[in-house]
């Protein structure tokens, strides 16, 4: 069996996956986190990989295809011409191999810097020099610090470079 890119409608990937599999397709939706501030608490977002597609798998010549096109958050089965184009089976091995256990993948290979996450981290240069907050998010290059600046919690991007975790 191989597999083909279904175009879903805008910002309905979830309701197509949940309505192709309920027609037994196998359906690979790939997503990405990022982690987010709200409120002064973190937390991990969740958005398709590739916003507006997702993969099915099923053998064109003995499943009846053509009811993708009508399924609900589907907007068409990418065809070239009337046939299903397949797309290599390397490519969804490649993007599963990137995923953790859960389906996801995390920015930005986050998943090597997120030790730092919640650590208390000293400013060392720049406007905040000597401020002490606590690591969002980090990516190797570039840290997210959570600061309470005038009785808010204030989230600042800088250079990983300007700042030292403390204990």
């Amino acid at each position: 069996m191989s597999w083909y890119v279904v175009q879903t409608l805008v910002k309905d990937e979830l309701r197509a996956r949940e309505h192709l599999q309920r027609q037994e397709f196998d359906v690979f939706l790939p997503m990405f986190g990022k982690v987010v501030v709200q409120r002064s608490a973190r937390k991990v977002a969740l958005s398709a990989l590739f916003p507006g597609y997702l993969f099915v798998q099923f053998d064109p010549t003995i499943t009846a295809w053509r009811a993708i096109n009508g399924t609900r958050g589907v907007q068409r089965l990418l065809c070239t011409g009337d046939t299903p184009s397949a797309i290599h089976e390397s490519i969804i091995q490649t993007i599963q191999g990137r995923l953790d256990k859960f389906g996801v993948m995390l920015q930005n290979g986050f998943e090597q810097w997120k030790h730092l996450i919640d650590q208390k981290m000293r400013i060392i240069d720049g406007t905040f020099k000597d401020q002490i907050g606590t690591c969002v998010w980090a990516d190797g290059e570039r840290v997210k610090i959570l600061l309470a600046i005038l009785g808010r919690n204030v989230v600042i991007a800088l250079p990983q470079s300007q700042t030292i975790v403390i204990d």
